[in-house]
């Protein structure tokens, strides 16, 4: 039995190596780095072995693939891709630069680029997407100690910034200017001069990011998030922290700025900020709404400059000033009865009476008498409970395998969704495979699913939760189906045929000789 065992598992060993050869088994991203010379690509005719592509042919459904590579940029730009249309990916690369002379990543006018689980480390910027990269992704990369930037985009739309962090970089973790519907989701941006810093953006979505201040110097500015100039940006559940040891608060926590770029239609909802100078300021934007945040010991909660904007539902804590609007016309500090207003920390009302004039018996949760912030501005409803208005849920999945082709059989898993009132088990999930806009799913609470694709390509999967008030949050992973090759499987059958026969035959013979009988 044991020739048959080893047999056996020679089959299997011949039979996983094709597979894995032929794509049906994919091997994970490469582990084991090369070093190489700085890589220059400049037009599709560029995409090929000698510049750092590993495979592909730049279609939708088999892009080019730069990946493995250790790279110095202290002679050049590590890795530069400009002028392209082909579909590619720049992938578990480590690119660094001591002197922070040059950009480590550095793409210019390139469609269909993505840029996933790199390292930068020094250089002038970490990672760049300029000028037209339109539908780029820029997604768990980790850039560190650039002069400037850790990662820039200027001038594209529809870029995804996400799962990335930047560290120690020397202005921005990110700096986001121009172009329309760009999302930064699920970003980590620690001991940055600025976190998050956009610019001349419209229809921008800034959300669920950790912006931590660590280390900041006696006397330095700093910002966790600034919108300057920008138009249509909801910035949305983000954790804004100010820690350092500093013995002075400098810098804010939400910084929203009106320049001659002007800026509007700002909105600053269900985030958390502490420790700022500042914890949300308004410089002069027009139409904002700034709703159901936690903004806590700061030294001025909310400081207002800007005009026609609804501040309600959020909690103030132990700000040194709670508000500040001296210079601000048009500011509506609560809703109409019985929605009311913020909640203040300090306010030293009582909650005794109700109705629209507070002249009713029995309470409603609502002070009795406005909260006075200045001469001119008073929330005339608050909110006499700590509280929380509904807010959206958090919308996120992972995948198996995270590579495939049309016979693998993807396996997501959407239990990491969460809200801030409903348990996880209570949310109701949909899917759209494609990312088409078509949900392919109904509502559901189960929370895992299967598929499966029929052709190769680029699909935006996404999900969207939904919690018991109808908010919903959506989700997206792109991912790449590759071709199955046929051939590949035609020599699958033909090895594990050939290699059949060859155990047959040599069971036969051994049958026939222990059938033999002895010579005399």
């Amino acid at each position: 039995m044991y020739w048959q065992i080893r047999v056996r598992n020679a089959v299997v060993c011949l039979i996983v190596a094709q597979l894995a050869a032929t794509g049906l088994i994919l091997s994970d991203p490469a582990e084991a780095y090369d070093v190489r010379a700085p890589i220059r690509i400049e037009g599709d005719q560029d995409f090929k072995p000698a510049n750092g592509v590993v495979s592909g042919d730049g279609s939708p459904g088999n892009p080019y693939v730069i990946e493995g590579w250790i790279i110095s940029a202290t002679s050049a730009t590590g890795i530069y891709v400009a002028n392209t249309t082909a579909c590619f990916i720049v992938r578990n690369v480590s690119v660094s630069d001591p002197t922070k002379n040059n950009t480590c990543i550095l793409l210019d006018n390139c469609s269909n680029a993505s840029v996933i689980s790199c390292t930068t480390i020094g250089g002038y910027r970490g990672i760049a997407v300029l000028n037209g990269c339109d539908y780029a992704i820029v997604d768990l990369n980790t850039v560190a100690g650039a002069s400037e930037c850790g990662i820039v985009l200027g001038q594209s739309s529809y870029v995804t910034v996400s799962r990335n962090t930047a560290s120690g970089n020397g202005w921005a973790g990110a700096f986001l200017e121009g172009g329309w519907g760009v999302t930064a989701l699920n970003n980590t941006m620690s001991d940055n001069v600025d976190g998050i810093n956009i610019h001349d953006a419209t229809d921008y979505v800034i959300e669920d990011n950790l912006i931590l201040n660590l280390n900041q110097a006696v006397g330095e500015r700093r910002c966790g998030i600034v919108a300057a100039c920008s138009h249509n940006v909801l910035i949305l559940n983000n954790t804004v922290q100010n820690l350092s040891a500093a013995d002075d608060l400098h810098g804010i926590g939400v910084s929203i700025q009106y320049a001659l770029g002007g800026g509007d239609n700002i909105s600053v909802i269900g985030n958390s900020v502490s420790g700022w100078r500042t914890g949300i300021g308004d410089a002069g934007v027009l139409d904002g709404m700034i709703l159901g945040n936690i903004v806590s010991h700061n030294g001025y909660g909310i400081a207002m400059w800007g005009n026609r904007t609804m501040i309600e539902g959020n909690n103030l804590f132990n700000n040194t000033v709670q508000a500040s609007a001296s210079r601000s016309t048009s500011i509506y500090w609560n809703s109409s009865y019985p929605a009311g207003g913020n909640y203040w920390s300090d306010y030293k009302g009582v909650d005794l009476k109700s109705g629209p004039l507070q002249d009713q018996p029995g309470s409603d949760g609502i002070g009795d008498t406005p909260y006075v912030i200045d001469a001119n501005n008073s929330d005339y409803y608050p909110l006499y409970n700590y509280t929380m208005m509904p807010l959206a849920p958090h919308a996120s999945f992972t995948m198996s395998p995270i590579t495939g082709n049309t016979r693998t059989a993807y396996s997501f898993d959407a239990s990491s969704c969460y809200d801030q009132v409903d348990a996880g088990q209570e949310l109701k999930v949909r899917w759209d495979w494609e990312g088409d806009g078509v949900w392919d799913t109904d509502w559901t609470t189960t929370k895992t699913a299967n598929h499966k694709y029929d052709q190769s390509g680029v699909y935006n999967v996404s999900v969207e939760v939904m919690n018991s008030f109808g908010i919903t949050d959506v989700y997206r992973i792109q991912i790449t189906v590759e071709k199955t090759s046929s051939s590949g499987i035609l020599w699958v059958l033909v090895i594990a045929a050939v290699v059949f026969v060859a155990v047959v035959a040599t069971a036969r013979a051994v049958r026939m000789k222990r059938n033999k009988p002895e010579s005399p």
